[in-house]
């Protein structure tokens, strides 16, 4: 999932690629979308996409990224970096990450315009996330597909 330009080059050493690639894995195995032993024995488990950009971790100094683990069904949250600074963000908290988004942007003086793209990604990857909802059998379903027990009964009871 790389999409970089022929001559796009690596800005950040690999150690700090490596220490953030650590904390992405560490994270993912705090959210249960990936064992420790996976994270330890592959670093490339998990990525970070610039969202706007495309750029892979590692090739701008700084950005908002989209990080995952490549396996399905997996939940997508967001990292910012600022030089050698990050943080992670769990989507879930959506209030938080928009506001550390703005706040980046006005102190990185990005212009509204990317801003609102970077916006845009986000709450699609909230939607995309919160779409998703095991049921009874364990079989994934998204939201708009899942019937409520209560709702058929109720809405029999309505007719």
């Amino acid at each position: 999932m790389t999409f970089l330009s022929a001559n796009a080059q690596k800005v950040d050493p690999d150690s700090l690629i490596n220490k953030i690639k650590s904390a992405v894995a560490s994270f993912f195995v705090d959210e249960r979308y990936l064992k420790m032993e996976k994270a330890n024995a592959n670093p490339n488990a998990v990525f970070a996409t610039e969202l706007v950009g495309k750029n892979s971790l590692g090739y701008n100094k700084n950005g908002i990224y989209r990080i995952g683990v490549f396996q399905s069904h997996a939940r997508e949250h967001v990292l910012i970096k600022e030089d050698h600074i990050f943080k992670i963000y769990d989507i879930q908290e959506i209030d938080e990450t928009l506001k550390d988004v703005i706040e980046y942007c006005k102190r990185n003086k990005i212009d509204v315009g990317k801003m609102f793209s970077y916006i845009r990604v986000i709450m699609d990857m909230y939607d995309m996330n919160y779409k998703i909802i095991p049921n009874s059998a364990g079989k994934l379903r998204t939201v708009n597909e899942y019937v409520y027990p209560d709702s058929r009964t109720d809405s029999a009871k309505r007719n």
